[in-house]
Parts: structure tokens; C-alpha cells; sequence
């Protein structure tokens, strides 16, 4: 059937996968079921979600719930769903996807949200939100209405800018202050309904003109305000003090403020898996380690400098190109495309090779969407030219030459023809050499291997190259993580 309404038992999770017709999934948690009979389905669930290949719509909501109170209160059957950035992420026709707050809560945005393209409607709620998560959520091109409830007091800001975005016409925000939110000139475009809640007491706290009513054009603007135990004229104080600073905006089209006799409390921030959790910062790891050694990053053999999780004391190890991965880069040889990181490739029956060695990809991946282009995290960084090979000019191309490869010898008929090559001319020679063989050439050992990327980048290319501000501590911030040197 196109179509499944309710369910509860796993007996019925379970019979989902033979539904290979299914578009419209919608799943209901009883409020006598317990959290780990929910856990229990839900994980099964994520097993098979990325069979569906027809699925969406995908809806988690608790039985007997209304559109205005299916996440008004503090629930006690939520759960964490952070076990399911490890499945294999939905079926990229998703249109919708909507995990209601008062089930479902992710310590982290999923990895696998990028994914989907076509995704029109979101409802989530997340521990916690960050800088790059907006930044991911503001790739998806066809998000119209956006349903965000953060359930703890964010560390930062949660800024909205120019970037992304450019077709959402309802979003509604949820958290326990408002003052956390931000609207930079040019945000949301099109944005038609502003839906906000917030505890009151956050109002008179903080300057609300931070907020950036100013730059929203022709909206309209609703806000309940929970308060609790406070007198009418407290309350009409604090509409007052909303009410001007949205009104500053004389494009608001209209405004109307509700209070709610409640406050929202924040969750307790509960420590995620070693397993699940980015492992944001490391510290560089001075043991010796036998030969062969991977990094636990993009799981290719080790090389340069490797760093640990000083947080969870655990045996994961990041070679330096995947300690400092940026969230999203380009390559000269790719121009007007973007890379993106992801944690894992995305799902291929017979998996997905590097664009620029040929090798598999089995771990961290830098993704074109535009262009269904993969590569390694060292592959992305490598130079297209460099002069550090005994002064040779070196070329990087992304097809081969129909000379042979000075080292396997082979030539246009060859596997790796079809990836990238090094290339240089002097002197009437032409030399040829694969990307994939230098690596094999250089993996009899760690400091050959790291010798082969020292010449290539050269040794200042080979630090961290995407720091983006440095102090006199001993912390070098990334774009992605938190390098700590001894």
C-alpha cells in the first residue's frame, strides 16, 4: 500500500521492509509504552528506513495527539534517537519528515539530513545546535516549513544569514529563550510565518533588538510566552517589551503574542556514546604504533601526525587531513562545485570508489552532490601543482595521460588511467605518475607514507590548514574540531 497509518508493536516495524511501494509512513508511540519498547522499535525502524526506496513521508508522533499540544509538555516517554547516524540514511524522495518533540530528540542533527534533497518539510528537535548544523540544514534546497525545538539553553547563537534557506516560508522555534536567536540582513527570504515559544522571563533578560526583527520583510508573526505564577500587569510588560522590538520592523504584517501558564524547562545533557559523538577534541598522540595502522577517520593507512579524543579517552585515532576536515571545501579541478563532508559514503550496492585514487571509500568522505564525485579527505587537499620533487614541476590532473604510469607502467587501457595522475614535462620528458601508485609506493611504512604527503603539500600545507584563528594557549581552533598540542 502507498499508505500506513498507526502502529505499535515491533512485530509491525518489522513487517515494513516487505512494503516496497510504501510513500506514506506515519509511526505512533503509545503514552503507556516505555522508552526502551520505543528505543526497541525505533531501531528497527532505522534498519529498514533505507530499504523503502519509495518512501515520503516518514511521521513519529505519540497517540492521541493534537497539531496545538503534541509538544507542549515535558514528555516522559522521549527518547534519544542518536543510534540512528549509523543506518543508512532515508530514501532521497523524502519530502517529509517529521519526529515529534515529545518522542523523539537527537543529541546532535543526524549526518545523514544532507542527504535528502528533496526533503520539503522537517520537524526535529535536537540537545543541541551548532553553527555548522545551520550551516547543513541551510543546504537543503527545498525545505518550505521548518519545525526546530531546541531543548537545552544554546551555547551560541543560532544564526539565520543570507546563506540558505531561499524557498522557507514557515518556520517555528522552540526553546527556553529567545535571545538565542538570530536574524542576520537577507535571512529567509521568503519566509511567510514566524512561529516562536519561549519562556518570559528571557524578555526584560536581553536586548531583543539582537533578535534581527528588523530584517524580516512582509511576515507574520505569532509567540506564545510561557510564564508561569506572574501578575497580568507583569505580563503585559513583557508583550510590550516584544511587541516594540518586532514592531521596530514596520514590514511585520501583523503580530499576536499568547501566554501559556508553564515554562519550558531545559533537558539534562546526557553524554553520548563514545561511538556516537564527533570526537571534537583531540589531542596529538605521541605513541608508537605497529605498522600497518589506519586512521579511524577515512580509514586509509596512517600517516603524518595522529590525534586522540581527549574527552573519551577511547583508541579512535585522526590522521591530521581528517583531524582538520572542514565542513565543506572546493577544488580547483572541480570549479563551481562544493564538497561536503560526511561521515561515511553514501549507500551504493557494490560501494563507491574515490574519484581521484580509485581506492574504495569505507569512512570519511568529501561528497559533490552536484556531481556524484567522492574523494578521500588527503585526496581533497592535495595540490594541483607543486615544485617539491627534486624541482620538478608537478601537475595534477583528473585523467591520466596516454603515456604509461612511470610506476605500474600501464597505460590508457589501465584501471587507474581513470583517475587522478601527477604529470610534469622537462627537458623533452614527459613523466606520468598515478595518485594511486605513489600511495602503494609509499605504504611500506608510516614515514613513508607521511614523507609522500610532505613532498606533495609541502611541509606547511601538511599542518592544519583550515584554522581559523590561533592564540597563545595551547588550542588550535578548526573548522570542524579542537586540536590540543602537548
Amino acid at each position: 500500500p502507498p499508505n500506513l497509518g498507526y502502529f505499535v508493536d515491533a512485530g509491525s516495524v518489522q513487517s515494513i521492509e516487505e512494503l516496497t511501494n510504501l510513500q506514506d509512513l506515519q509511526l505512533a508511540c503509545p503514552q503507556i509504552a516505555t522508552s526502551d519498547h520505543i528505543k526497541h522499535n525505533m531501531k528497527l525502524l532505522g534498519s529498514i528506513i533505507g530499504i523503502l526506496k519509495s518512501l515520503k513521508s516518514l511521521t513519529v508522533v505519540p497517540v492521541c495527539f493534537s497539531e496545538d499540544s503534541n509538544d507542549n509538555e515535558n514528555s516522559s516517554i522521549a527518547i534519544f534517537l542518536d543510534f540512528l547516524d549509523k543506518v543508512p540514511p532515508p530514501c532521497s524522495l523524502l519530502q517529509r519528515l517529521e519526529l515529534f518533540p515529545r518522542v523523539c530528540v537527537f543529541h546532535r542533527l543526524p549526518s545523514w539530513i544532507i542527504t535528502i534533497e528533496k526533503l520539503c518539510i522537517l520537524k526535529v528537535a535536537v540537545m543541541e545546535l551548532l553553527r555548522k548544523d545551520i550551516e547543513t540544514l541551510s543546504m537543503l534546497n527545498a525545505l518550505t516549513v521548518f519545525s526546530l525545538y531546541v531543548r537545552t539553553t544554546p551555547a551560541e547563537p543560532i544564526i539565520f544569514d543570507k546563506s540558505g534557506f531561499h524557498v522557507l516560508k514557515y518556520f517555528k522555534f522552540k526553546c527556553s529563550t529567545v535571545s538565542s536567536l538570530r536574524f542576520d540582513e537577507g535571512a529567509m527570504p521568503n519566509l511567510q510565518r514566524l512561529k516562536m515559544e519561549f519562556n518570559g522571563s528571557t524578555v526584560e533578560q536581553y536586548n531583543l533588538e539582537n533578535v534581527g526583527f528588523k530584517h524580516l520583510s512582509g511576515v507574520k508573526v505569532s509567540a506564545k510566552i510561557c510564564i508561569a505564577g506572574t501578575s497580568e500587569a507583569n505580563r503585559m510588560a513583557i508583550a510590550s517589551v516584544l511587541n516594540n522590538a518586532i514592531r521596530q520592523n514596520t514590514r511585520i504584517s501583523s503580530v499576536i503574542i499568547r501566554f501559556i501558564n508553564r515554562v519550558i524547562k531545559d533537558l539534562p545533557i546526557v553524554p553520548t556514546p563514545h561511538t556516537d559523538h564527533m570526537h571534537e577534541n583531540l589531542r596529538l598522540d605521541k605513541s608508537v604504533r605497529s605498522w600497518p595502522t589506519q586512521c579511524d577517520g577515512c580509514k586509509e593507512l596512517g600517516a603524518g601526525h595522529r590525534f586522540k579524543c581527549e574527552q573519551c579517552n577511547s583508541k579512535v585515532y585522526y590522521d591530521m587531513c581528517c583531524a582538520t576536515a572542514p565542513h565543506t571545501l572546493k577544488h580547483p579541478l572541480f570549479p563551481g562545485s562544493v564538497f561536503r563532508f560526511l561521515r561515511k559514503p553514501l549507500a551504493s550496492e557494490c560501494g563507491r570508489a574515490c574519484d581521484a585514487c580509485g581506492d574504495l571509500m569505507h569512512g570519511f568522505v568529501y561528497h559533490c552532490f552536484e556531481r556524484g564525485l567522492d574523494l578521500h579527505p588527503r585526496c581533497a587537499r592535495l595540490p594541483v601543482r607543486t615544485a617539491n620533487v627534486k624541482g620538478y614541476v608537478m601537475e595534477l590532473r583528473r585523467v591520466s595521460a596516454c603515456s604509461r604510469c612511470c610506476i605500474c607502467m600501464c597505460g590508457k587501457e589501465g584501471y587507474r588511467n581513470k583517475f587522478w595522475s601527477y604529470r610534469s614535462s622537462q627537458e623533452g620528458q614527459d613523466i606520468n605518475v598515478h595518485m594511486a601508485c605513489l600511495k602503494d609506493l609509499a605504504s611500506k611504512s608510516h614515514e613513508t607514507l607521511t614523507k609522500l604527503y610532505e613532498i606533495l603539500m609541502g611541509e606547511s600545507q601538511w599542518t592544519p590548514t583550515e584554522v581559523l584563528g590561533e592564540d597563545t594557549s595551547d588550542q588550535l581552533v578548526v573548522s570542524r574540531m579542537v586540536i590540543v598540542r602537548h
